[in-house]
């Protein structure tokens, strides 16, 4: 096996930085996409180490505008860097495919996109707890490598494996199984190389912590616009009055123009902009609204 020395200059090893080159040169002679799985425990920086990928492999170039977290992000810079001149790398991060949704429909339809891109040249780069859901066609037609990082020490640089399409088979062949545990059990006979990387310091970690913190804050309100009883957004209201959002949204602001719901009691503005009622201030907003509709309004 191969063992990486690290680079103090640039946080990760320098056989890792030679790779990245090589992955470059194999895109534009292929002409083909490259995908490549990072997998690790939560906290295993996963999400750092696909920064340092990027800052690599497109230099000035590099930002947070193709690192994803969703359907709609992905869709979005999937578009987005389709159109970029020159190398192109896409991070799927939180790609977050397992077992018990793997054959929901947009996991389907993310799996077939990733068969038909095939001649954009891309670089995907994919984070994901595990590397199990990968059945062995995929495998085979599209994944190129895949890095397994085995420990969470922010004191030291993190150890990773890094495995080729090769390796993985050789793996998949005689453990049918790519679960963190399997390829971390036997790493050292079948990956390809012994790579380590530190904490990504560089320019896009503000850019992507503000990312993630917008991404938190709108897990939380869709929690709260499903599951939760205290607040509505306006949204919810509507479909639960059978009304259109419209009309909700009018009502609601000529009610609170005239003072008859009040900030704080009644209503809320979310960090979005948008508006919530307290349930006090939805029952008020029903009776209101079945005044004004007697009325003409």
């Amino acid at each position: 096996m191969k063992i990486g020395v690290f680079d103090e200059e640039k946080g990760i090893d320098k056989l890792t930085l030679h790779y990245v080159d090589r992955i470059a040169s194999a895109i534009e002679e292929r002409n083909d996409d490259f995908v490549l799985l990072i997998v690790g425990d939560v906290n295993s920086g996963k999400s750092m180490l696909s920064l340092k990928l990027m800052d690599v492999f497109l230099g000035s170039e590099a930002n947070t505008k193709w690192v994803c977290f969703d359907k709609a992000t992905f869709s979005d810079a999937l578009a987005d860097v389709a159109e970029k001149p020159g190398r192109r790398m896409l991070i799927y991060d939180e790609g977050n495919l397992n077992k018990r949704d793997s054959m929901t429909k947009w996991n389907r339809q993310l799996i077939d996109t990733f068969y038909s891109i095939r001649g954009l040249n891309i670089f995907h780069v994919w984070c994901n707890p595990s590397a199990n859901v990968i059945d062995k066609t995929f495998l085979t037609e599209r994944v190129n490598g895949l890095i397994l990082i085995v420990d969470k020490n922010k004191n030291k640089p993190r150890r990773f494996f890094y495995y080729t399409k090769r390796c993985l088979l050789k793996h998949y062949a005689k453990y049918n199984s790519l679960s963190f545990s399997s390829l971390k059990k036997v790493a050292r006979k079948y990956a390809f190389s012994r790579g380590c990387f530190s904490d990504y310091t560089g320019s896009l970690k503000v850019a992507y912590n503000s990312l993630k913190t917008e991404r938190m804050k709108v897990k939380v309100q869709q929690l709260r616009e499903e599951f939760g009883a205290k607040f509505k957004t306006l949204s919810s209201a509507a479909k639960f009055l059978g009304l259109s959002r419209e009309t909700v949204s009018k009502h609601v602001n000529k009610f609170i123009r005239e003072g008859l719901l009040v900030e704080g009691r009644d209503f809320f503005d979310n960090f979005n902009g948008t508006k919530s009622l307290s349930s006090e201030g939805f029952e008020r907003f029903k009776q209101l609204h079945v005044e004004a509709v007697r009325r003409g309004f």
